[in-house]
C-alpha cells in the first residue's frame, strides 16, 4: 500500500476508526461477501453499529476499495461487500485498534450463526421497509423462484429471512410437489 493511501486510510479511521474496523474485521471472518441485510443482521443484532452508520462506513470503505462491491445476480441486484486485499492490509495495520474483548465477541457470533450468516446464492432473501403500507416487504429468492412476504416488523422480517435460509429446499419441494408431507 503506497503512502498516500496509507495517509488517507488513516484519517478516515481516525474519524470513525471503530465501525470501520468492525466491519473489516467482520468481512475477514467470513470471507464471503455478505448483502447489507446479513451485515446489518451481524452488526446491529449485538450493537456494535446502528444501520446508518453501518451503510455510510461501507460506503467509505468501498469508495477507498478497503472492500469491494459486487450484485448478488439475482432480481434485485443487490450489492454484496466483500474484503478487498487492501482492506486486509489495513486492517492487519489497525487491527489492535479494535479491543481483543470485541473480536472475541465477533468471533463467537460469527461462529454461533454461522449457517444464518453464510447465505448461500442458491438462497437469498432481502428486506426493505415499505413506508406507504407500514409494512416490512421480505423477498425470498431460490432456484428460478421468487415469493414477496409482508411482515409487520423488522423482526418479524428477519426470522422470516431465517426460516427461509434454514428451510428452502424442503419448502421449494413441497411447493413443487415433489416430495409428500
Amino acid at each position: 500500500m503506497d503512502k498516500q493511501k496509507v495517509a488517507a486510510l488513516l484519517e478516515h479511521l481516525r474519524i470513525v476508526p471503530h465501525k470501520n474496523l468492525i466491519l473489516l474485521y467482520v468481512l475477514e471472518k467470513v470471507r464471503v461477501p455478505l448483502s447489507i441485510e446479513r451485515i446489518d443482521f451481524i452488526t446491529g443484532t449485538n450493537g456494535w453499529m446502528e444501520y446508518f452508520d453501518m451503510v455510510d462506513a461501507l460506503a467509505k470503505l468501498a469508495e477507498q476499495e478497503l472492500v469491494t462491491v459486487a450484485t448478488d445476480g439475482g432480481a434485485g441486484g443487490d450489492p454484496l461487500f466483500g474484503l478487498s486485499e487492501e482492506g486486509a492490509e489495513a486492517l492487519e495495520l489497525f487491527r489492535t485498534r479494535l479491543p481483543a474483548s470485541l473480536r472475541a465477541e465477533i468471533d463467537e457470533f460469527l461462529l454461533e450463526n454461522e449457517r444464518v450468516i453464510s447465505l448461500t446464492a442458491r438462497h437469498r432473501s432481502r428486506i426493505r421497509r415499505d413506508e406507504a403500507a407500514r409494512l416490512w416487504r421480505v423477498v425470498l429468492t431460490a432456484e428460478g423462484a421468487e415469493i414477496t412476504l409482508s411482515a409487520r416488523s423488522h423482526d418479524e422480517g428477519m426470522a422470516i429471512c431465517d426460516n427461509w435460509t434454514k428451510n428452502a429446499d424442503d419448502l421449494l419441494e413441497r411447493l413443487r410437489g415433489e416430495r409428500k408431507p
